[in-house]
Order: C-alpha cells, then sequence, then structure tokens
C-alpha cells in the first residue's frame, strides 16, 4: 500500500475470523497496523451481504425478512 501510495482508514477497517458454526474460536487475535489495533467483528457486511463468522445465512435471512415486512407493511396502507 506504501509502495501505490494509497491510503487505510483503520477506524473502519475491520476483520472476521471464520470458523465452522460448532467450533468457536477459542483464542484471540489481535491485528494491528501501523501500531493501530483492528477491531474484530463477529459479522460484516460486504457488498450487501451479512456475512458472520460461522458463515451461517441466519443474520442475512433475518436482515431480509424484516426489509421484506417493512415493504409489505408501505403496500397494505
Amino acid at each position: 500500500m506504501v509502495v501505490n501510495r494509497l491510503s487505510l482508514n483503520i477506524e473502519k477497517t475491520n476483520f472476521v475470523i471464520f470458523h465452522p458454526y460448532n467450533k468457536p474460536v477459542k483464542f484471540n487475535i489481535t491485528l494491528k497496523i501501523q501500531k493501530k489495533a483492528i477491531t474484530e467483528k463477529k459479522m460484516v457486511k460486504y457488498l450487501g451481504i451479512m456475512i458472520d463468522s460461522g458463515l451461517t445465512w441466519h443474520v442475512q435471512i433475518d436482515n431480509l425478512c424484516k426489509k421484506i415486512a417493512r415493504s409489505i407493511y408501505w403496500i397494505t396502507l
């Protein structure tokens, strides 16, 4: 990134450790870039899709159901 003169907004940068949903991670990892820690998240939004650390679709399906329910509410008024 330095060679190509690119900058990274560390406050907006997150990381996720992917693992099988039935085998949780048993250790903590701290990632640092330029001596600043990057926050670990259990789920992130990537290209409009919610991806969780267990690679299940539960969060994405719940969000989609909420959006559909709101749309149906406004249509029925």
